[in-house]
């Protein structure tokens, strides 16, 4: 329960100072602007074409081929890590490989310029922008995903979605969004509340607009950028379908930011 209220307070904290800094920026051209005010709006967007077919097709390839080498999860000494979620169990994620700081074994990740997601990231909080990392996201045909989240209410994290591989249609397991839950959201606070009673997971977010779930399909090259505070999953696969994901985080430096320990070493290491 403590750690539930102290979410909620610092929602509270963050959504006043969503307030401060409400109005994005004006700065850069027609196409900045308008991606500013939607993603302020709504919380997410879709940056068609963010980097070459090609340079997806070789990037999974060579994701695919380091994974082959580890299919146990494990931290190697350069600290990248491969996590298998949920290995040899059947819960939530099941089966998925996150692999942290893969950046560390494939240098044609830090060619791709993340300048313009920071740039965009600035305008819309008005805030300072800190790169946190870069993970991989393997589904092959996860069906049982985590339900609809947040991943924490202090500090603010966006995250850039890159797809590797098509994601057509649902069925492939797209990232899903509730579009204009990331700030001053009743149901944010609805669920924060009830979970204070409940055994699920503090952060859970049974209670949503349904009206408002936005599911991002896309084509690879394409990169979906949304803030952590909405919220959001992955949602399950069919069987034999695959959806490969390259994720940049990012988060946003607040006064805020510096009650929380995690934070303090983040910036302290910027």
């Amino acid at each position: 329960m403590i750690t539930g209220i102290k979410n909620i307070l610092s929602l509270c904290l963050q959504d006043l100072i969503n307030v401060i800094h409400y109005a994005p920026s004006k700065k850069g051209n027609n196409d900045i602007i308008a991606l500013s005010k939607a993603l302020q709006k709504d919380g997410i967007i879709n940056i068609k074409e963010f980097i070459s077919t090609e340079l997806a097709d070789e990037l999974r390839s060579d994701i695919e081929a380091i994974a082959k080498k580890y299919p146990q999860s494990i931290e190697l000494e350069n600290g990248v890590t491969f996590n298998y979620r949920g290995q040899n169990q059947n819960g939530a994620d099941a089966g998925m490989l996150d692999i942290f700081y893969i950046d560390k074994l494939i240098d044609k990740i830090n060619k791709i310029d993340q300048e313009p997601i920071i740039n965009l990231l600035k305008n819309v909080t008005g805030q300072e922008v800190i790169p946190l990392r870069c993970n991989a996201y393997l589904n092959y045909g996860i069906e049982n995903t985590r339900d609809f989240h947040i991943d924490n209410t202090q500090p603010v994290v966006y995250k850039a979605f890159i797809y590797l591989t098509d994601v057509p249609d649902v069925s492939y397991g797209p990232y899903s969004f509730i579009k204009k839950s990331h700030r001053f959201s009743f149901y944010t606070y609805l669920n924060l509340f009830k979970n204070l009673f409940s055994k699920q997971n503090s952060t859970d977010m049974p209670h949503y607009n349904s009206k408002n779930i936005v599911n991002a399909i896309g084509n690879k090259g394409d990169l979906i950028l949304s803030n952590q505070n909405g919220i959001h999953r992955g949602l399950p696969q069919q069987d034999g379908k695959k959806r490969i994901a390259l994720i940049l985080s990012f988060m946003i430096k607040s006064r805020l930011s510096y009650i929380h320990r995690s934070a303090r070493v983040r910036i302290s290491n910027a």
